[in-house]
């Protein structure tokens, strides 16, 4: 049997790392453009009903889960998650870490991810856990491996779109549309293979 104390031991002090992400004009811009141009089609043909927002800070993406009638749980840690649960007492916010998810297999249509996947010491595992609980499709969004500042707080993998890509495939993802016309961002629709 394999003892995880000492990994739990080690994922708990880098909680101290964990920093709010306040909501910002540029990121709401960018949030509404994936949900226009790659989600639309979807939820109009019913394939997206329910979505979980890993990662939502200060819930940047819930009115475009609104606006777009997607039933969407969110999941975040730190103080985001009171800032969150205060502004939006109505949506369901829960604090989980993104590796450890307390839903059944194949629980969302969607898993959405907005600059999150970078914060993860394990980034290839807590894809492997996301393709568990999703049903069909994922959204994720890293930050660009030039433009931004690679040694910041807490952002322990900031790859470049193949090395991304390697991780999706053996996470049993396959990319549908990629998009790195961004300065700042990677975007990727995902589906489960």
């Amino acid at each position: 049997m394999k003892d995880f104390s000492k990994i739990d031991k080690y994922l708990d002090e880098l909680k101290k790392d964990i920093y709010a992400q306040e909501v910002d004009e540029v990121h709401q811009q960018q949030t509404k453009a994936i949900f226009v141009n790659w989600l639309d089609a979807l939820v109009k043909s019913g394939e997206i009903k329910n979505a979980l927002d890993i990662g939502c800070g200060q819930g940047i993406a819930f009115p475009c889960f609104t606006e777009f009638n997607i039933d969407f749980t969110a999941i975040t840690l730190g103080e985001d998650f009171e800032v969150v649960r205060e502004k939006y007492p109505e949506a369901k916010v829960l604090g989980m870490d993104m590796h450890f998810l307390d839903f059944p297999d194949k629980h969302f249509d969607l898993i959405y991810s907005r600059h999150i996947l970078e914060h993860s010491p394990m980034p290839l595992l807590a894809l492997m856990e996301w393709h568990r609980v999703a049903k069909k499709y994922a959204v994720i969004i890293v930050p660009h491996h030039i433009n931004v500042v690679q040694g910041g707080i807490n952002h322990y993998y900031i790859l470049d779109p193949t090395q991304w890509g390697v991780l999706f495939r053996r996470a049993k993802w396959e990319v549908l549309k990629e998009d790195f016309s961004d300065m700042w961002e990677y975007r990727f629709l995902l589906k489960k293979i």
